[in-house]
């Protein structure tokens, strides 16, 4: 059990580097991994060396959340991605859209408000995140790779490995929803669908997302289940007693990166993303979003190659319309 832990302390050894990721913070307390997450971390050593080598890139300029999900939602984000870069001829790299930009995300509202509004909605105190609007507008994340082992239905590494994901939503739906707001001709959903396939594993789609750290307060808060904010104090600094809530959220993940032994209920520890049209969903805000698969690189190509082909043909037609 303790082999993971074994593992990526040799890592650390042979590797320099002077800011502890948070991934590096939570391997450093002593905790025990499923069995079957050891198996995993050994076979895909070198797609988990390549995710927190990039953690370690940025840990002094932002802070990384984790969401684990189906394999096929990769499909929606890529072919979202490529055919707005095609159709607005922006550039931008280090980004991907994780939803579909529309109408519903142009709403002029902040975090802040976003949660008193929603307080009002759960007056006895426990959200339900599972309810569409919220479900569209937050993400599920953890603040490292391997966070909530214990945690049934909270970690990210367990829905990555399953390809599963904490909501399910029809691909074909969403990309029909997707076409239809900017215009594109839904005939080409099957053979986008079909694409997929190249790459599809046993295992999901791992999303790595980085707030610049003088954001993170604006875009993410912490929570408990069901995407309810985390009742019990951890910080005085940042935890508003009349409130019932933490309002801020970098404090507590400067103290988790630095100091994690601290930290009380670190295991616990789970967050919301809050969703909207000039932060995850800009591809210029500062906020950098990787995705990742166990598909092999050859594949990897072969698909980005697909996707990007059947982009260039949607966007050529709608520019002759």
């Amino acid at each position: 059990m303790k082999k993971l832990l074994v593992l990526f302390c040799a890592f650390i050894s042979s590797n320099t580097f002077t800011h502890l990721s948070q991934t590096d913070a939570y391997f450093s307390l002593p905790l025990t991994y499923p069995s079957h997450w050891v198996e995993a971390y050994t076979k895909y050593q070198p797609l988990m060396d390549t995710i927190i080598y990039k953690e370690r890139e940025l840990a002094e300029s932002h802070y990384v959340f984790y969401h684990g999900q189906q394999g096929i939602y990769r499909l929606v984000q890529d072919i979202t991605t490529e055919l707005l870069r095609l159709d607005s001829s922006d550039s931008f790299s280090d980004f991907c859209y994780i939803r579909s930009p529309n109408n519903f995300f142009a709403e002029k509202i902040d975090l802040e408000q976003f949660i008193q509004e929603t307080e009002v909605r759960f007056p006895y105190g426990l959200w339900d995140n599972y309810q569409p609007d919220l479900a569209r507008r937050l993400l599920s994340v953890n603040f490292s790779l391997f966070a909530n082992q214990d945690i049934p239905g909270s970690a990210t590494f367990e829905y990555f490995l399953n390809s599963e994901s904490c909501t399910d939503y029809s691909v074909e739906l969403l990309l029909k929803d997707f076409f239809n707001d900017h215009g594109f001709n839904v005939k080409y959903i099957p053979e986008l669908v079909e694409t997929y396939k190249i790459i599809k594993q046993p295992e999901g789609n791992l999303l790595q997302i980085f707030i610049p750290q003088d954001q993170v307060d604006t875009y993410a808060y912490i929570c408990q289940r069901k995407g309810t904010p985390y009742r019990t104090q951890i910080l005085a600094e940042c935890y508003n007693w009349d409130k019932n809530r933490h309002i801020a959220i970098a404090p507590l993940l400067k103290a988790y990166k630095n100091n994690p032994e601290t930290c009380t209920n670190i295991i616990k520890w789970q967050a919301r993303l809050f969703i909207t049209s000039n932060g995850l969903l800009n591809p210029h805000s500062g906020i950098k979003i990787y995705s990742y698969s166990t598909a092999p690189e050859k594949a990897l190509k072969n698909y980005t190659s697909k996707i990007q082909e059947l982009a260039k043909k949607i966007i050529a037609e709608k520019k002759k319309l």
